[in-house]
């Protein structure tokens, strides 16, 4: 039976749990040998992880067949790891060998690499069935030596960073409350819930860069480019995933170097179609074609709805353009441009830097020159939503001005 505080962080990574906190007995001890944070730092490390629970996902022997599914926070990891999950273990018409897909390992959402134990631990996902689905967020250095060595594939998928600044500041919101849920049993759990509580949107917009960009981004002369280096004593754990375009940048040379074993998959991608994502994602799991009847199903299993349904707690709209009713615009152009000068070079990201460009034409010139001419091209050709372009209004929109969003 789990501990009190094993499940209740069940309850805080799902939304429910098989078991009541009341039944259970205390074990405050269990937090002692834990990593947890005293400021969010818009999501740059875990929260609340276990060394050990990482140190065994690091001693991962990999297998030929394993699947990897990796992303940066709050850029789309349980719609792929839904998507993955059910192609994998579902027959060719669709259908799961069990009936309550929450009994089985993965079945609900992820099971971090470096979070506490709670229903299940690393062990039991070591032991699935072949193919293995491991999904996570860690960083390129955290990835378990054994996989360079191995055959097992790698899927990742990638969102607009303006989108995810703001999914990632109403999510630290949300679990700031259940951080103060759980504060009896650890003081530090009472410190990260008052650093969740008290942050504002345009905070966790700063935190989101580690070179804390300015908004005199000096976007007409590199030369007055301006950048804030992390202090050598801010509160970085060892398990840290970078900021977002450091973790991109380390996955983007990876997949350049990995070729045919890595999939790279976008966001809105599969927001738009993701019946044509899901075909993709089949067809480089299992080398063939899929029945429509299994990729219904797919698509349904990982439907925003029925994941909520299923208990994963990590949702909030899956929305794509949330962030033009946040802040200013001169926000999001700075993000525009940072994107384009940190991660321009790479051609795994071309796909955001191309949809970022078309709404900053300016930030073309912080892509490398080699790189300029294809990330135009492909900005011409991309289509857009009109609810996602800054060209027209999200419907109904209004621009935030509640003081919770002021610093």
């Amino acid at each position: 039976m789990m501990g009190r505080l094993a499940c209740g962080f069940d309850l805080l990574l799902w939304g429910s749990g098989d078991v009541s906190l009341e039944d259970l007995p205390p074990h405050g001890s269990e937090t002692w040998q834990w990593f947890i944070s005293s400021n969010p730092k818009a999501m740059r490390a875990p929260l609340v992880a276990d060394p050990k629970t990482e140190a065994a996902f690091r001693m991962l022997r990999c297998r030929e067949d394993d699947v990897f599914v990796c992303s940066y926070p709050r850029c789309g990891l349980s719609w792929a790891h839904a998507l993955s999950w059910h192609l994998l273990r579902s027959n060719e018409s669709g259908q799961l060998p069990f009936r309550d897909a929450t009994s089985v390992v993965g079945g609900k959402g992820p099971v971090y690499h470096d979070q506490p134990p709670t229903k299940w631990t690393h062990r039991d996902v070591s032991a699935q069935a072949r193919p293995r689905l491991l999904s996570g967020h860690c960083a390129v250095g955290r990835l378990p030596p054994s996989f360079l060595q191995s055959k097992a594939r790698l899927v990742i998928i990638d969102r607009d960073p303006r989108d995810v600044v703001v999914s990632t500041f109403f999510r630290l919101k949300r679990l700031g409350q259940k951080f103060r849920a759980l504060e009896c049993h650890d003081a530090r759990l009472k410190e990260l819930a008052d650093a969740c509580e008290a942050l504002t949107l345009e905070r966790c917009y700063d935190d989101f860069d580690s070179q804390k960009t300015s908004l005199a981004l000096g976007m007409d002369d590199e030369a007055h480019y301006e950048t804030r280096k992390r202090s050598a004593t801010e509160d970085v754990s060892e398990l840290d995933y970078g900021d977002y375009y450091e973790w991109h940048a380390q996955y983007a040379a990876l997949s350049a170097q990995l070729g045919e074993r890595v999939l790279w998959l976008h966001y809105e991608d599969l927001s738009t179609d993701p019946h044509g994502v899901c075909e993709r994602v089949h067809a480089f799991l299992m080398n063939k074609p899929a029945t429509s009847g299994k990729i219904d199903a797919a698509v349904r299993f990982a439907s925003f709805d029925e994941t909520a349904a299923r208990g994963d707690d990590a949702l909030r709209k899956g929305v794509v353009g949330d962030h033009k009713i946040y802040l200013s615009r001169e926000h999001w152009d700075a993000v525009a441009h940072q994107t384009c000068r940190r991660l321009g070079a790479y051609d795994a990201m071309r796909f955001q830097v191309a949809r970022l460009v078309q709404d900053v034409p300016s930030a073309l010139k912080r892509v490398p020159k080699s790189k300029r001419k294809a990330v135009k091209a492909l900005s011409a050709q991309t289509r857009r939503a009109p609810s996602d372009s800054w060209d027209l209004p999200a419907p109904g929109s209004t621009r935030a001005s509640s003081s919770w969003f002021k610093r």
